[in-house]
């Protein structure tokens, strides 16, 4: 079978990245698990905001986020379970649909460095939107550590 030149995207494909976090370890995890916190840095100005976020944070329990175009031109919602929540180490979970993520986290001094591997997702959405959702949760992390000081 043959595919169209541009469907090179669909392929399924895994991408880990690594960040450092000037923040806390309780900050990072305060981001990573607490519903309001989600929905500030899954926003992303100019192109989607997160609405709604609920969460049943607990090894098991699912969770929901509700998207919506800034254009008003679309509308999602990701929903998915927790895997294994080790806190301030690590947090593991599934999305509808076959995508898994973990994010790992180790103190390092006054910063934490983030491991986050993202599996199940095509190249399209594995690249440039874990890159930006990534970037979010850091800048978003570290602004408010920062406002706490």
């Amino acid at each position: 079978m043959q595919f169209w030149p541009s469907d090179h995207w669909r392929h399924i494909v895994a991408t880990t990245l690594n960040l450092t976090v000037n923040a806390s370890p309780e900050a990072v995890w305060h981001s990573l698990t607490q519903p309001e916190a989600i929905k500030r840095w899954v926003t992303n100005p100019g192109r989607w905001r997160c609405t709604d976020c609920h969460s049943d944070f607990l090894e098991g329990g699912y969770f929901t986020l509700q998207l919506i175009g800034e254009s008003g031109g679309w509308s999602a919602s990701v929903k998915g379970h927790f895997g294994q929540i080790k806190p301030y180490q690590s947090v593991t979970f599934s999305i509808d649909g076959g995508q898994r993520a973990a994010i790992m986290m180790q103190v390092a001094g006054s910063q934490v460095a983030c491991q986050c591997t993202l599996s199940g997702a095509t190249q399209l959405a594995s690249g440039h939107s874990h890159n930006v959702l990534m970037q979010r949760f850091k800048d978003y992390t570290e602004k408010r550590f920062a406002q706490q000081q």
